[in-house]
C-alpha cells in the first residue's frame, strides 16, 4: 500500500525534529506534498546547545513555509 492510503484519514502529525534517517522538517515537507492541509506538531527533547540551535533554525524554516502558503 502506498503512503496516500495511510495518510487519507490523518489530520495531525507529531514529529520529532531529530530522527535517524530524515529530520522532522523533511518529513513534514514530504507529507505536505501529499496532503497539503495536514497539521503537524514538531518537538525535540535535545538539551545540547547545538541541537537547540538546530531545532530553532528548523522551526524558523517551518514558519517560513507556512507563511508562504497563507
Amino acid at each position: 500500500m502506498d503512503i496516500e492510503f495511510w495518510m487519507k484519514d490523518v489530520k495531525l502529525l507529531l514529529l520529532n525534529l531529530n530522527m535517524p534517517f530524515m529530520d522532522g522538517l523533511s518529513v513534514f515537507r514530504e507529507i505536505r506534498k501529499i496532503s497539503p492541509k495536514i497539521k503537524a506538531v514538531l518537538i525535540t527533547g535535545t538539551l545540547e546547545i547545538d541541537g537547540v540551535k538546530e531545532s530553532l533554525i528548523l522551526l524558523k524554516k517551518i514558519y517560513e513555509i507556512l507563511r508562504e502558503e497563507n
